[in-house]
C-alpha cells in the first residue's frame, strides 16, 4: 500500500515532466500549458494554492475507483473507466453468468 505509493511518486513525477503517463487521458488540463519546471514546482510545493488544485487532479486520475488506491497496472477498459487490473479481474470474476461488463458504468465490454 503506502510503501507502494510512495515507490510510485517519483515514477509518476517523470511520466508528467515528460509528458507521457500511459493510459491517463489528459481531458481538460490541454488549455493548461505548463513548463517542466512549473509542473515540478507544483507537484513539491504544498503552499502553491493552484499546483495543489493540480495535484489533487493528478492524484485523482491515479486512483482507482474500486479500491480507491493508485492504480496498479491500470487497465482500461472501452468505455475509458481506467482500473487497477487486480481490481477490474476481480469485477468480472463476479460476473460469471452474465456478460462482462463495465464495474463503473456497466456497458458491455
Amino acid at each position: 500500500g503506502e510503501a507502494l505509493q510512495e515507490g510510485a511518486l517519483p515514477v509518476v513525477k517523470g511520466w508528467l515532466l515528460q509528458g507521457s503517463c500511459p493510459g491517463i487521458q489528459t481531458a481538460g488540463m490541454e488549455d493548461q500549458p505548463q513548463t517542466a519546471a512549473s509542473l515540478q514546482l507544483s507537484l513539491t510545493d504544498p503552499t502553491n494554492a493552484s499546483g495543489s488544485a493540480h495535484e489533487k487532479w493528478v492524484r485523482e486520475q491515479l486512483e482507482c475507483a474500486l479500491c480507491l488506491g493508485l492504480l496498479f497496472e491500470p487497465s482500461t477498459v472501452p468505455c475509458g473507466h481506467t482500473l487497477c487490473r487486480p481490481c477490474l479481474a476481480r469485477s468480472l470474476d463476479h460476473a460469471f453468468d452474465t456478460a462482462p461488463t463495465c464495474p463503473m458504468c456497466r456497458k458491455d465490454l
